[in-house]
């Protein structure tokens, strides 16, 4: 099915749940770490092929995200990217500031405040990604807020957080890169109770058309989390034969 391969996996959670792989004020230099840390420091103590020809990146979900995300940025570090069900490719059907709980962000003094409320803690995590503010108490500028009991968008907040988070505003900039990878794949389950997620890989794939960028994408039957594990998952059957044809395993 594939060669001999070296597997790294990382731990890029910050206090609200994730990183989403990007440098921030509020959370740390995840790009970075990666790129400048991670990889270097793997291909000094192991006897890898250290070049991007022979070296992809994937992920799950969360973790699909980034994939796609480095595959856009550090072409000249990896050369291929899988992405299992990614999220945050486009908006999907709900705005952004739909699902966080903004009373409670609004009066939370920590991190503490928000224990028990996935929306809240996984949205305070977007926003400490793309929009960092650490001098605040949940180290975020808040895109909305509660002015008398009505919620009231920030046009110029949300426009800074659409553009830096969503993986389809940044085609465009990243075109070329996505068109110098050997592979780019991802997937995504038809039965995610989720209908963002779904909507937006259809769109992200209309988005990567439109530039003219090359990929694999597949909807299948599952839902969330499902059928990637296990010697039927989608790990054995479709992300390691694709890092087969696409990565170069020959020895220099």
């Amino acid at each position: 099915m594939i060669g001999d391969v070296i597997v790294v996996t990382a731990d890029f959670t910050t206090p609200a749940g994730g990183s989403w792989y990007v440098n921030s004020a509020a959370t740390g230099n995840w790009d970075d770490f990666m790129v400048r840390e991670l990889v270097p420091w793997v291909d000094a103590r192991y006897r890898t092929l250290a070049r991007p020809e022979s070296r992809g990146v994937a992920g799950d979900r969360m973790g699909g995200h980034g994939a796609i995300r480095f595959g856009m940025r550090h072409p000249e570090i990896f050369g291929a990217v899988y992405a299992l069900h990614p999220i945050g490719t486009g908006p999907g059907l709900q705005t952004m500031f739909s699902r966080p709980d903004w009373a409670r962000l609004g009066s939370a003094r920590s991190m503490d405040d928000l224990r028990g409320d996935g929306f809240s803690l996984i949205f305070t995590s977007i926003f400490q990604a793309h929009l960092p503010d650490p001098a605040r108490p949940l180290r975020f500028a808040p895109p909305a807020s509660l002015v008398g009991g009505r919620l009231v968008v920030d046009p110029a907040r949300t426009e800074q957080l659409n553009a830096s988070f969503f993986l389809e505003r940044q085609v465009g900039r990243y075109a070329d890169n996505l068109k110098r990878l050997r592979g780019f794949m991802f997937d995504w389950a038809r039965g995610d109770t989720n209908a963002d997620h779904i909507v937006s890989n259809q769109a992200f794939t209309r988005v990567l058309d439109s530039f003219g960028v090359p990929y694999e994408a597949e909807e299948y039957r599952g839902g969330w989390g499902e059928r990637h594990w296990g010697a039927d998952g989608r790990i054995y059957t479709e992300m390691l034969p694709f890092f087969a044809r696409t990565l170069d395993f020959r020895e220099p």
